[in-house]
């Protein structure tokens, strides 16, 4: 699975599958974190192949250390390339 900018496709060459650790009213009490982003990062695309995607897009990641989360999580579009 390819990371990509959002300046880097235009919205012709994609569909989106869906968002990844953003797509459920469950994410408003839990999500995924890590202590490193690299592992979130892995995490994150790992489950946007499971979902079928080419790519994501849009990826961000965010520290929450010390917050109601203990780490890294990071959310993106998955995608599927036209």
């Amino acid at each position: 699975v390819k990371v990509f900018d959002a300046t880097q496709l235009t919205l012709d060459r994609y569909t989106v599958l869906k968002r990844i650790w953003t797509d459920t009213w469950r994410t408003m009490f839990w999500i995924s974190t890590y202590d490193e982003q690299a592992d979130a990062v892995k995490a994150l695309l790992s489950k946007a192949a499971d979902a079928g995607a080419d790519a994501v897009i849009n990826l961000e990641c965010l520290n929450d250390k010390g917050g109601w989360s203990r780490g890294y999580f990071c959310h993106a579009l998955a995608i599927k390339l036209k």
